[in-house]
């Protein structure tokens, strides 16, 4: 024990816990200093006898001190005479709210309850009728079968929001639209299955309006395009992707209506090749749509690599963002946006625009909604 050092009293031989010296340097620094210039033991202070200079283990008083009242024969929970005891149920003073002479029913019980998804009163988490709003990054599914897979949108968010997670859902969460892998931004949790049915029956009744930015190879000749193809099955491609195509297109099967409305919002280069970023609204949700429509008119979206026939490998990412989503029902009302992760700001990016065409004002909005009619 000789080469035993005490930080408190830098004496050998012992241990700090076992120090019975009250004061001496040591190897803390001025975070174990008390207000009298030493240090450790003066800022000991024991629960028990509610005294300075020891701990409870070490404490010599037979009974137990209140901090409270400092009474003798009972603890601070347990004191009933000190003033400074408030109930949370009545905001009286003398008590707590365990022993609250004027009860509470569970009426009273709910309404005080917080909700920490909402904000409101009169509910929690778990029973909340609004909808989470999250950013899924590119390049992560949304969940998965597979209960190994843990770059998905499922596991991030039970492992955030454990108390959200739905064990009796096969999926744990209801994501009541979906996202490709690729595609960045926002995306719809509903909370229980009555906000579920309604967002989803929003989402099938074309009530919802849906915002995407991208960037595209070349410049797109007109500031804005009205795209009505069908899109259906692509047979040359069933696995895997699953890779769809327009009507106009020999191997298409079951296509169905698809629309959407394109504006024009810069043009530019992106490592001294020509592109345009836009935005985009689908007016139908079918599989991969945008990916699809911008192939169909020439102007591949930049790093699908799917669309561009496994050619398109040097971009970082696919550039198509979820930008805003606007959800208007009886138990939702939301809208909400981003930022715009395509600036030039962003060095990995690789992209300069050379000439605006249009802001992402709200005058935007209206003008590619009109489109959208």
């Amino acid at each position: 024990m000789s080469s035993n050092a005490c930080y408190k009293c830098n004496r050998m031989g012992h241990f700090a816990r076992e120090c019975t010296q009250g004061g001496g340097g040591g190897g803390r620094g001025d975070r174990g200093r008390d207000r009298e210039g030493g240090f450790g033991r003066g800022r000991d202070k024991c629960f028990k006898c509610n005294q300075f200079g020891h701990f409870a283990r070490e404490c010599k008083e037979d009974q137990d001190l209140c901090y409270r009242c400092n009474g003798v024969g009972h603890i601070a929970k347990d004191c009933q005479q000190g003033p400074e005891m408030s109930c949370y149920n009545c905001n009286k003073t003398g008590h707590i709210a365990r022993s609250c002479p004027e009860g509470v029913n569970d009426s009273a019980r709910f309404a005080m309850q917080s909700c920490y998804n909402c904000n409101k009163t009169g509910h929690i988490a778990r029973n909340c009728t609004e909808a989470g709003v999250v950013q899924k990054p590119y390049d992560m599914f949304i969940n998965s079968n597979n209960p190994k897979r843990k770059h998905t949108l499922q596991f991030v968010l039970k492992k955030m929001l454990p108390n959200l997670a739905n064990p009796m859902l096969s999926h744990e969460f209801h994501f009541v639209h979906r996202l490709d892998y690729a595609t960045s931004g926002i995306i719809c949790i509903a909370l229980n299955k009555r906000a579920a049915r309604a967002a989803s029956t929003a989402f099938e009744k074309q009530q919802v309006q849906k915002y995407y930015l991208a960037l595209l190879h070349g410049h797109v000749n007109d500031s804005f395009i009205v795209i009505d193809k069908p899109i259906g099955n692509d047979i040359r491609e069933t696995d895997g992707n699953k890779k769809m195509c327009t009507s106009d297109s020999l191997f298409c099967t079951k296509p169905r209506k698809s629309r959407t409305v394109l504006l024009v919002l810069e043009y530019g280069l992106r490592k001294s090749k020509p592109a345009t970023k836009v935005l985009l609204c689908p007016t139908t949700g079918r599989r991969h749509q945008l990916r699809v429509h911008c192939s169909s008119i020439g102007h591949i979206i930049i790093g699908d690599y799917t669309y561009s026939e496994r050619q398109d490998v040097e971009p970082h990412r696919t550039f198509l963002h979820s930008f805003r989503l606007i959800l208007k029902n009886d138990v939702e009302n939301l809208d909400v946006r981003t930022a715009d992760p395509f600036i030039s700001a962003d060095t990995a990016n690789k992209w300069q625009p050379t000439n605006i065409i249009r802001t992402l004002d709200e005058n935007i909005f209206s003008e590619i909604h009109k489109l959208a009619q």
